[in-house]
């Protein structure tokens, strides 16, 4: 039988397109050094690849030790920091460059079955390359008339300066050099137009070749059926449909397989968070939606710790997990377990009993926690029982309380931002650190530059929709307004967590959710067996790892790889934690144990008054979680929940006195010894530290030293370490009243003492601040503002936090007393002092 030869067009005309990128681009060079790279999208990759990072480096030839160190290198842990970092460190590899590179990345994609993203890379090419042709035969006409002005502009914002240029092919030079993406080209003519320029922007789009306007279908390849699944058309829809998976920005790319290959539910799995203050109509609000009637809960039957429901929205085709989060002080320590970045969060607030001076109890705490967990968040800003008279003044009041702490909370961080320009700027022209007009000495330029970007980040990670929040009023008990927020969870889905309906979750995947959720008898499961179960559907170890991640952020399993002693458990049943956490965590815990009939009074009165969890205690009222508590203990203690052999629990620790604190920590600091603090301040005006932060800084400070604790208190610990004495205590001060609002803030100040020898002090800081990082890393978009100080004679109040690791100890002496000075190539800037 003859065999025909077929030629892909849409990879043909590619060729073409290619050989004309790389004609155009020598024909640029005149202009520009302009080459190919990947830098230009990065973004998009990072947007598409998504939780697939991981499959996508080991096929770029990052090694398992590569990728660790990317995970264990980035501030932000999650996987768009991870993929942007992977992908940033293999543009600056040597394995080809220009086109090469471009095209050892589409063959990585085509073998992932990524074809789509390959598809959207060409198409952003052949728009790049229409406007570098529409530039290039138009250049003479573009420098006769160009007005200049626009150019800086243009080029400015590019991280470019043209101001001395001395002759307009210079600036065509410079202008063509900027335009590394279809985006930079619309934004030109973007300028072009709002300056006037019209006559110009007509010259240019009258080249712009109209072969390159018309986006082109790529024919996508079949896959390995253990890689992908297939399109369902509509005469099969009703049957069989694909799943989607969901990410925040980010999605999982379409992949295609044999015709046989069997397709899974297209809902796409969310997971619904209801978070607010005890009362706020959360579970009421739940249940309506889900049974889509009128229900309105008892008062006095109030969600214990969490409750996970499952709820189907036919109408838009999202499937969602459900966490109900009780609202009572007690239960916001394990809220930490289950936030996020693959989440929607819905902030439920009592219209009829909000007033402006419990903002920070009823909005403000809520904000600063999730926001601290995770970037750029998914919030609606929900008011319950709006049918309890009329709450327009309420919505009014809280949506100016909300904008208003919002914009103070991005003031602060535009201030920090500008305070590193400020100093980038002063350094730059040579006029040296002067004291307290430096806030970042002790910090190279280059890291100073890094710390205005993690601002940045910051900044630009806030919830975006709270500067103009627009508040959703509903009424459980009248089911009304339920329907308007399922449109808007539906198109908030859609929009920033959800993806279109080409993209699909593999169906191996799937397989693989099923095969470990049949596992009932256990409380979890091993790492290998998990690997061995993917296997049998035909995953490889990484798409395993890929897959436990989305099941964990979409809230069907947990799975806590970066905690040590959790690494290797996947818990195939959320429940397990949950159980446990409401025999641990209860607003009603005093009545709760009364009626406990095998626990003795002795074991009671511990566990109330100091927190001690004694063996006794875990058999009268854990008998049924006995395993799960010693299970979960490394992840209990990860979070600062407890600590000690004989398990104490932080929440129910006494709050210590400034009369016990003096006690046992002296304000004389001895002579021969120093005393070095550490300041841990939130740049959020409206909030303290997220919550838990304190418990969990205090816990491993508890755990440091066994022998020499003096004091354990849950707001002050004092401990011997060595030789060396630490102190750690929390302080709410700084009363602030704000004018126009009846609200006052207590800002709460962790700090970290020690008190060592003159010589052992700074390297004892040094390790202690080690020992807390896993605290820290846990509110990866914490608004803080840490320092370091010192006792005795200086010049110079304090230090940032991120100076401390990056000098000896004699030099952060030197830049204490003024007598320190950074080199920077051949300059030196010396700390000046008022």
């Amino acid at each position: 039988m003859r065999k025909e030869v077929s030629i892909d067009s849409s990879h043909l005309n590619h060729t073409v397109s290619s050989i004309f990128v790389i004609l155009l681009f020598i024909f640029l060079s005149c202009f520009s050094c302009f080459f190919p790279d990947i830098t230009p999208h990065i973004p998009l990759l990072t947007e598409r690849v998504g939780l697939r990072w991981r499959d996508l480096a080991g096929r770029l030839g990052f090694s398992t030790d590569d990728i660790d160190g990317i995970v264990s290198g980035v501030r932000y842990h999650d996987d768009q920091s991870y993929c942007t970092a992977m992908l940033e460190q293999w543009q600056q590899r040597g394995e080809g460059e220009g086109i090469l590179k471009l095209q050892l990345m589409e063959a990585a994609l085509s073998d992932m079955g990524l074809e789509d993203i390959v598809h959207v890379i060409h198409e952003r090419l052949d728009r790049l390359v229409a406007g570098l042709e529409a530039l290039v035969k138009t250049q003479e006409f573009i420098t006769d008339n160009m007005d200049k002005d626009t150019i800086v502009r243009f080029t400015e914002m590019r991280g470019r300066s043209v101001k001395q240029a001395s002759s307009s092919e210079l600036l065509m030079h410079e202008l063509v050099d900027c335009i590394k993406t279809p985006e930079d080209y619309d934004y030109l003519l973007q300028l072009l137009e709002e300056s006037g320029q019209h006559y110009l922007l007509k010259e240019i789009k009258t080249f712009e070749p109209t072969s390159h306007k018309e986006p082109k279908v790529v024919p996508l390849k079949r896959r390995p059926h253990h890689r992908a699944t297939v399109d369902a058309d509509e005469s099969t829809a009703k049957e069989t449909s694909t799943v989607i998976i969901a990410t925040p920005s980010t999605t999982m790319a379409q992949s295609v397989s044999s015709n046989s290959a069997q397709i899974v539910s297209s809902k796409q799995k969310v997971k619904l968070m209801f978070v607010g203050q005890t009362g706020s109509g959360k579970t009421s609000l739940c249940l309506t939606m889900i049974g889509g009637k009128a229900h309105t809960e008892d008062e006095s039957d109030r969600t214990i710790g969490v409750d996970i429901r499952s709820y189907i929205d036919q109408t838009h085709g999202v499937e969602y997990k459900i966490y109900d989060f009780g609202g009572h002080d007690v239960y916001h320590y394990t809220h930490r377990f289950f936030l996020t970045h693959l989440g929607l969060y819905l902030l439920c607030i009592d219209l009829p009993g909000y007033t402006s001076g419990e903002f920070q109890e009823r909005v403000g705490k809520w904000m600063t926690s999730i926001s601290s967990h995770v970037t750029k968040p998914s919030l609606i800003v929900v008011g319950t029982k709006s049918d309890e008279g009329d709450v327009m003044e309420k919505i009014a009041l809280l949506e100016k309380d909300i904008k208003s702490a919002e914009t103070a909370v991005r003031q602060a961080l535009e201030k920090e931002i500008s305070r590193c320009q400020e100093t980038l700027d002063s350094r730059e022209q040579g006029l040296g650190l002067r004291g307290k007009d430096d806030h970042f000495v002790g910090l190279s330029r280059e890291e100073v530059l890094d710390k205005q970007t993690s601002l940045q980040k910051l900044l630009e990670g806030r919830p975006g929709n709270l500067i103009d929040v627009h508040i959703l009023p509903v009424s459980s008990k009248r089911n009304e307004g339920i329907d308007v927020l399922r449109a808007k969870m539906a198109e908030i889905v859609q929009e920033r967590i959800g993806v279109s309906n080409s993209r699909q979750l593999p169906q191996s995947w799937s397989d693989f959710d099923n095969l470990i959720k049949q596992v009932t008898s256990e409380s979890y499961l091993d790492l290998t067996e998990c690997k061995q179960r993917g296997n049998d559907v035909g995953m490889d170890n990484t798409d395993v790892l890929n897959a436990l991640e989305y099941l964990h952020v979409t809230g069907e399993i947990l799975f806590y790889r970066h905690i040590q002693g959790m690494e290797d458990k996947v818990f195939q049943d959320p429940s397990i934690i949950l159980k446990l956490f409401k025999q641990l965590f209860r607003h009603d815990m005093a009545q709760h144990l009364q009626k406990e009939e095998n626990l003795m009074p002795t074991d009671r009165q511990q566990f109330l008054e100091e927190g001690v969890v004694s063996e006794e205690f875990v058999d009268a009222v854990l008998p049924e979680e006995a395993e799960s508590f010693q299970l979960l203990l490394p992840l209990m203690k990860h979070f600062g929940l407890c600590f000690n052999r004989t398990v104490t629990m932080m929440a129910n620790l006494p709050i210590a006195n400034e009369d016990e604190i003096a006690a046992h920590w002296s304000d004389t600091v001895q002579e021969g010894t120093k005393e070095v603090k550490l300041i841990m301040k939130s740049l959020d005006v409206n909030s303290g530290h997220p919550v838990g932060l304190g418990e969990s800084l205090a816990c491993r400070m508890v755990l440091m030293s066994e022998e020499g604790r003096r004091l354990v208190k849950r707001n002050a610990v004092i401990n011997r370490m060595g030789m060396m004495d630490v102190m750690y205590r929390r302080l709410n001060n700084e009363k602030e009243k704000r004018t126009q609002q009846v609200r006052t803030s207590d800002k709460v100040v962790d700090e970290i003492y020690l008190r060592a020898d003159n010589k052992e002090a700074w390297r004892g800081m040094k390790e202690l601040v080690k020992k807390i990082k896993p605290c820290l890393e846990e509110y990866q978009a914490r608004l803080s503002e840490d320092s370091v100080t010192v006792t005795g004679e200086k010049k110079l109040e304090s230090i940032p936090l991120e100076a401390l690791h990056k000098h000896t100890g004699e030099d952060l002496d030197k830049i204490f007393l003024g007598e320190w000075a950074e080199s920077a190539g051949s300059q030196v800037y010396p700390v000046l002092t008022k």
